[in-house]
């Protein structure tokens, strides 16, 4: 299902690369459960792949190339809501 390809960029030029994306529905945000369900995807910018994400889920992104390139958009300002959380990478469990 993993393929390497381009997708295009803002300004018009193609960025290479492919990602693996976790997606998980949070339940609690100070102390969210360890087994909530998480759903894989793999964005294939060959096939200029699209993933929306709705507010309420934490994202785990990995390169499946060295070469990859990432464009994420957001419907707010950086910095105008508190939205960034961290958790340990193996925090919960199916991810990676």
């Amino acid at each position: 299902m993993a393929g390497r390809g381009t997708a295009l960029s803002r300004d018009g030029s193609w960025l290479p690369g492919a990602f693996e994306i976790y997606t998980i529905a949070v339940d609690n945000w100070e102390y969210p459960s360890v087994d909530l369900p998480c759903r894989k995807y793999i964005i294939d910018q060959q096939k200029l792949d699209v993933l929306h994400i709705p507010s309420g889920y934490i994202t785990a992104i990995r390169s499946l190339d060295p070469e990859s390139a990432l464009m994420a958009m957001s419907d707010h300002l950086l910095g105008a809501v508190k939205d960034e959380y961290r958790f340990p990478l193996r925090y919960f469990k199916g991810i990676f």
